[in-house]
């Protein structure tokens, strides 16, 4: 007692030289003191905390084994002033070397007359045990306060104890010590999962901070702390912390926020929390933190995962050698002659001077009625079959031809190639620096995982969902050792039979540049949505995209091409397109205002009309020089024939193209797009969904539109269709139905705050390793593949029918 009477002397004689009288009383664990202050009382209360048990940190991280309940104990200092008035109350606090201040009512939140401060029960070995508390005030009047200092029960919290936390505010935030010491961690990693929910929908930040004084429990300044990781939540917050990092344990800090900005997104939410309640926000926890995930678990899975989809590869390459055994069964001299009988109109190819013939014979249309298909081609200027449109697939032509084929073929494989790996490094870059920011800060906002299932392993925060787009990869080497198999027995038979000597062009004429192109894809799209998961934000969402974006545009194409060989639009003119399509993207997401939107929408609008153009007229051909060419293409000259064909409709001038060109089959496809893409335009033009979701669902919805209308087609014509081709449309409709429904409940959200988002994060629901999201992964790319596998195929039952009498549509 002489020592405290001492030390306080000082403090005494400088007051009462101001004419301020300094009252010294001692505080009492379960008792309540009531005085008043103005300003000229101040009070200074002081507590000895030797009979607390108090670590240090040395002593903590020597302990190999758990704690007992009270190993630890920390104490619990409740203020409260009764009366409102302009000037407030200061109340400070002095231990361990640190002076910790705050008014009441508490400055940030106005109107709350109670604070509540947990002390930090670490012990520095050459620091005083002694609390001091100082209460003043400038006001005139008396300002009656009271103080109470309790014991906090449970402060010390084991692993895999759930822990439940009543009445937390933002005047009144809580921190509990969480003991690392884990007997049973042979075989676990060295990470932490930490969960915390709530049923109340009010904004609090959690963090995890080491064990050391002084904790930091305001919100601004988190980011500034070493080894402290925090979140926002509203319901729920989980994320994962390394043990290495907090060995001798660490605070577990809950937080209730005033301003409700800061957890939701007020523009797209809306709100009906009243701003002059705040003062009365109170939140209740609980929390668990738990060391449950396995090194044994994480290997397990990912043979399993590999031995799958070993699996379904094997299944594949057994259908497609099954089929081709049955097939070459099937042929002989007695399918010869039938192909022979069924000639139509036979186009042949000298091979020795490398002209063109034809080989008189009878020729039928699809309804099996007998026509000229010279004389039609002739009279409208319109071809009616594949060959007439397969002037540079069939003919062994000169080298000027050659230039021309490859933009159409082969030169999709160098552009997918190059624009996947310059687009996938910097992708790359920016998600591991956002993860290396979200590691030095702290901030847990950065990224919006499924923070539920999110599993890490090395330096991958998400593991799991970085590793389940090995589908895409596996299934796109798959597709393309497939594909080079089929090219490899397409070259070898060279497409053609021969008939009473002479060479005859017989099936589709195959250009394979585009399946090699759609494999790479496949590949890329599974490498840029691994890229978006290291840290998955809205901005960098369109990484896992993009590449859907480019298959489902070279998926149709490739299915116009079937029909269409020589119109099929050059490739550095398709990714021009996808490269303003992106370009727009990354406008949208960082501009997304009404002049976007209407430049935008105008350009759909203008797309939709030149690509029912192009199907309208994709019949018509010219021939100068007695050389066939294609005069409907994706180029500028189609665009002005456009307006000057619609002009000329419109005055009455010229209306024979309009209906020289006419078919049903084609309108009605014409009509199903302009109906679904006048919907999705008006869509955009209303709700204004994000743009990244937006121009997948067009593409898409056009990608199916059209692969139902071509099969449509063969079946209406009666074409064979042979069965590979139907057990992968099964397939992949048996993996696409389920898929979409993981795809329609994802475990996040951007379309608020990485608060709001937590809100709709899952357990790990499929071998506590994968979630929904995962499932979606596996689905879609197995999907995708037999979605390949379908085009590859489809057409493989008119391999043996003459490419004269194979009908466009």
């Amino acid at each position: 007692m002489i020592i405290k009477f001492l030390f306080l002397i000082p403090i005494f004689f400088t007051t009462t030289s101001r004419g301020v009288q300094v009252e010294v009383q001692e505080l009492v664990i379960n008792k309540i003191y009531r005085s008043s202050t103005n300003d000229t009382l101040e009070y200074i209360f002081y507590f000895n905390m030797t009979e607390l048990n108090l670590m240090s940190e040395d002593s903590l991280i020597s302990q190999n084994k758990p704690l007992s309940q009270d190993a630890i104990t920390s104490l619990k200092i409740t203020a409260t002033v009764e009366e409102e008035m302009s000037s407030p109350v200061m109340f400070s606090i002095r231990y361990n070397y640190i002076t910790t201040s705050w008014n009441l009512p508490y400055s940030t939140s106005p109107g709350s007359n109670t604070y509540e401060k947990w002390l930090c029960p670490l012990q520095h070995e050459d620091a005083t045990r002694e609390v001091q508390i100082s209460v003043s005030t400038t006001s005139i009047l008396p300002r009656t306060f009271s103080l109470l200092l309790e014991k906090v029960e449970n402060f010390l919290v084991p692993l895999n104890t759930k822990t439940y936390v009543d009445y937390v505010s933002s005047s009144a935030p809580v921190f509990y010590y969480i003991d690392v010491a884990d007997p049973m961690d042979s075989d676990k990693t060295n990470i932490l999962e930490v969960k915390v929910n709530s049923n109340d929908d009010i904004c609090a930040v959690v963090s995890v901070q080491p064990f050391q004084c002084p904790l930091f429990e305001e919100f601004g300044g988190l980011n500034s702390r070493p080894n402290v990781t925090w979140q926002t939540m509203l319901k729920s917050s989980a994320f994962m912390i390394n043990k290495k990092d907090y060995k001798a344990g660490f605070f577990l800090v809950l937080k209730v926020i005033e301003e409700e900005g800061t957890c939701k997104n007020l523009k797209h939410i809306g709100t009906n929390q009243d701003p002059t309640l705040a003062k009365r926000l109170r939140k209740s926890f609980s929390f668990m933190v738990t060391n449950n995930i396995s090194r044994r678990q994480i290997h397990n899975e990912v043979i399993a995962t590999a031995a799958l989809f070993l699996g379904m590869a094997f299944l594949v390459c057994v259908i497609t050698l099954a089929f081709r055994v049955y097939r070459g069964r099937g042929t002989g001299e007695r399918s010869e002659i039938k192909n022979f009988v069924k000639q139509t109109d036979v186009e042949w190819i000298n091979t020795d001077s490398g002209e063109r013939e034809d080989f008189p014979t009878q020729h039928f249309d699809a309804d099996g009625e007998e026509v000229d298909s010279k004389r039609n081609t002739e009279a409208n200027g319109n071809a009616k079959f594949v060959s007439e449109l397969a002037v540079k697939t069939l003919d062994k032509i000169p080298m000027k031809k050659a230039k021309s084929m490859f933009q159409s073929s082969d030169m999709y494989v160098w552009l997918v190639l190059v624009m996947g790996v310059f687009y996938s490094i910097p992708a790359l870059q920016l998600v591991l620096n956002y993860q290396e920011e979200t590691e030095e800060t702290g901030n847990q906002d950065l990224c919006y995982y499924n923070f539920q299932c999110s599993i890490p392993f090395g330096t991958l925060t998400d593991f799991n969902h970085f590793f389940s787009n090995i589908g895409y990869v596996g299934f796109g080497v798959i597709f393309l050792i497939l594909t080079k198999y089929k090219s490899w027995r397409y070259h070898l038979q060279d497409g053609c039979d021969f008939v009473a000597g002479q060479k005859v062009n017989k099936g589709i004429p195959h250009h394979f540049g585009i399946f090699y192109a759609m494999g790479f894809a496949l590949i890329f799209e599974g490498i840029l949505s691994a890229c978006y998961h290291v840290c998955p934000t809205q901005e960098n969402f369109q990484f896992d995209t993009t590449f859907m974006y480019v298959m489902a545009m070279i998926m149709f194409v490739k299915i116009f091409q079937f029909r269409h060989p020589d119109l099929t639009a050059n490739a550095y003119k398709l990714f021009f397109v996808v490269a303003m399509i992106m370009f727009l993207e990354v406008i949208g997401i960082f501009f997304g205002n009404d002049f976007f939107w209407f430049i935008a929408l105008s350009g759909y609008g203008i797309g939709i009309v030149m690509v029912s153009f192009i199907f309208y007229f994709s019949h018509a051909i010219d021939e100068q020089d007695n050389v066939k060419r294609n005069i409907w293409k994706l180029n500028l000259k189609s665009v002005f024939r456009a307006f000057r064909l619609v002009w000329d409709a419109m005055i009455c001038k010229n209306t024979k193209p309009w209906k020289d060109n006419f078919l049903s089959s084609k309108l009605i496809l014409i009509l199903i797009l302009q109906a679904f893409n006048v919907g999705f335009l008006l869509w955009g033009a209303i709700v204004r969904p994000g743009i990244s979701s937006y121009l997948l669902y067009i593409f898409v919805a056009n990608l199916m539109i059209y692969t139902i209308f071509y099969g449509s087609m063969k079946i209406h014509h009666k074409e064979k269709i042979t069965i590979p081709p139907m057990i992968y449309a099964t397939l992949a409709m048996c993996f696409w139905m389920p898929g979409l429904y993981f795809f329609s409940n994802p475990p996040n959200s951007f379309d608020g705050t990485p608060a709001q988002s937590r809100n709709f994060n899952k357990e790990c629901d499929i071998l506590d390793f994968y979630d929904y999201h995962d499932i979606w992964h596996f689905l879609s790319a197995a999907g995708m593949f037999f979605c390949f596998m379908l085009l590859l195929t489809l057409d493989e039952g008119l391999a043996d029918v003459e490419t004269q009498s194979i009908l466009i549509f």
